[in-house]
C-alpha cells in the first residue's frame, strides 16, 4: 500500500495498514465503521483473562489468540481455566507468527 501511494495507485487507505496485522486494531476499526464485533480484551496474565472476563460478561468457552496472527495459527479455544492457562503460556512470551514477540494476546 505505501509503494502503491508513493507511485500515485490504487491503494488502501494507509491509516488501516497496521490493522490489517493486528486483529484488535482490525476489530477497532470495523467496530468504528459501525459493525458489530465480537467481545474481546488485550490481556497479558491469567489474571487479565479472569478480569476481562467478568468485566465483559463473559464466562467459557472464550477464544484467546496472538494478535498478529495470520488465519487460525495461534488461536485456541479456551473451554476452562486450565485450557486458557495453557493458551495464555503458548501465546505470551514466544514468538508470533510474524516473528516478533507477542506480549498481549485477545
Amino acid at each position: 500500500d505505501c509503494v502503491a501511494s508513493c507511485l500515485g495507485l490504487p491503494h488502501n487507505i494507509l491509516d488501516r495498514v497496521t490493522a490489517r496485522r493486528d486483529k484488535g486494531m482490525m476489530k477497532s476499526a470495523v467496530e468504528s465503521a459501525g459493525l458489530r464485533i465480537a467481545k474481546y480484551a488485550r490481556v497479558a496474565s491469567m489474571q487479565d483473562v479472569n478480569d476481562a472476563m467478568s468485566r465483559l460478561s463473559l464466562c467459557y468457552p472464550i477464544v484467546l489468540k496472538t494478535p498478529a496472527g495470520m488465519s487460525t495459527t495461534d488461536v485456541f479455544i479456551c473451554s476452562s481455566n486450565q485450557e486458557a492457562i495453557s493458551a495464555i503460556t503458548s501465546i505470551i512470551g514466544n514468538t508470533g507468527p510474524d516473528g516478533r514477540r507477542v506480549e498481549k494476546a485477545l
